[in-house]
């Protein structure tokens, strides 16, 4: 392991934007925009990553990843840190289906707090009991956002899905579960790429959440994972479904998100893994590295560019 003080000169020696995409493309916590706030967010990130999970065998090592939701509990396991990585497990729940309503019994009222509350954790321990993160490498879940976007219909659910998740958190615990927005991982794989402009046009809006997503993950099939079994040289939503053995009705939303957050925990430890090689090289470039990194980001994702006319912001 280097020293930490070989580490802060050398982040030290680098451009601000350097440090930025290198935080982004790692993972690291930005706990400011400031350099030497940029330097110890990396430090803390690089160290947490040898510390944790750099010891884990690249060719064994196993991510579970979670996207939340109490109709639409989607979740992806895979092998393997290199890519492409394999897909052993990709499903979708709905969790009172599969763990309450009927396989609940109340002890009060159904609607009595008391008995709200013992089905979620009724819901929850099934759940983490089938699921089995503890053996699992890697563990990466979906953070709620905690307010309604100002749809004031909408809250009782976004309340609902933030205490499941932190249900889920306190059956895991103590084991490490790493979180994700939604928004941080689109801007890891896309929007730190393209201008503000042209991310509010009508027609990126429309597939901004969804067609999006749907389109970076045909793309990648083959290429940053694999599915087992899976013949077909593209990827349609029916084929998925069949594929995954859910219903041709069921929305896929859920099912695109918790894949890419498992693409993007792997990715993210595929840097630190080689920044660390470059660390430990002690002649390493970390500016051409970064820019290596980011000129591949550009290359999985320039067809989305192409197709939707998007505007590289200045520098890239």
């Amino acid at each position: 392991m280097i020293q930490k003080s070989y580490l802060i000169k050398r982040l030290g020696s680098c451009k601000v934007s350097t440090l930025n995409d290198l935080a982004i493309l790692t993972g690291s916590p930005v706990i400011s925009n400031n350099k030497s706030c940029r330097i110890e967010g990396l430090t803390a990130g690089y160290y947490f990553y040898l510390n944790h999970y750099h010891k884990i065998p690249s060719t064994q090592r196993s991510t579970l990843s979670i996207d939340v939701g109490i109709k639409n509990f989607s979740y992806c396991k895979s092998k393997s840190s290199k890519f492409p990585i394999t897909i052993t497990k990709w499903d979708k729940l709905n969790l009172d289906n599969k763990y309450g309503n009927d396989n609940y019994s109340s002890i009060l009222h159904k609607d009595s707090i008391l008995d709200n509350k013992r089905y979620l954790n009724q819901l929850t321990q099934l759940l983490v009991n089938e699921l089995q993160p503890n053996k699992y490498d890697v563990v990466i879940m979906e953070i709620q956002r905690t307010r309604s976007a100002g749809n004031t219909s909408t809250l009782p659910n976004v309340l609902l899905n933030y205490t499941l998740e932190n249900l889920i958190l306190g059956y895991i615990y103590p084991q490490i579960v790493i979180p994700m927005t939604s928004f941080k991982m689109t801007n890891f794989w896309l929007h730190r790429f393209i201008t503000r402009s042209s991310t509010n046009t009508k027609k990126l809006k429309i597939n901004h959440n969804k067609g999006i997503r749907f389109e970076l993950m045909k793309l990648w099939l083959n290429k940053l994972f694999v599915l087992p079994k899976y013949t077909n040289l593209e990827l349609t939503k029916l084929d998925l479904l069949k594929y995954l053995n859910l219903d041709k009705s069921e929305k896929i939303d859920d099912l695109i998100d918790s894949l890419l957050y498992n693409l993007t925990i792997n990715c993210q430890f595929q840097h630190f893994n080689e920044f660390h090689q470059l660390m430990v090289s002690n002649d390493g470039d970390i500016a051409q590295f970064v820019h290596d990194k980011n000129k591949y980001h550009l290359e999985l994702i320039q067809p989305i560019i192409d197709k939707y006319g998007l505007e590289l912001k200045p520098g890239i």
